[in-house]
């Protein structure tokens, strides 16, 4: 295992260089083990709403494409403007073109096409 595969402070990742954090992201940070690099990931997303506030339908690390973790956002005003990286990390953006029901959403994201989202009450 390389030696750079742990868990990190805000501070510390933020001044990773960029090789480094993508090959965590890429390599060591995995869905079939989540629990790999949760704390990292927490402290990421927690800076992240502290940059963009607390109006957002989702905001939470997920997978997507092939494998693919970054920090999916779903914002209450599909105009708010985000930036598509956020430290190494990579903001899926999505915008909600449909609502099915009282608790689904039909989401289509800026990398990942279209998805049904049941959202919790």
């Amino acid at each position: 295992m390389k030696k750079h595969y742990k868990e990190y402070n805000f501070a510390d990742w933020i001044n990773l260089p960029e090789d480094i954090r993508r090959d965590i992201i890429n390599n060591y940070w995995t869905p079939f083990e989540p629990e790999i690099g949760e704390k990292t990931r927490d402290l990421i997303l927690n800076e992240f709403i502290k940059t963009i506030g607390n109006n957002y339908y989702l905001c939470e690390f997920g997978y997507f494409a092939h494998y693919v973790i970054g920090i999916k956002y779903i914002p209450n005003d599909s105009r708010k403007k985000v930036p598509n990286d956020f430290h190494g990390t990579i903001i899926n953006k999505g915008k909600i073109i449909e609502r099915v029901g009282n608790d689904k959403i039909k989401v289509n994201w800026r990398h990942s096409g279209t998805e049904l989202i049941t959202m919790n009450a």
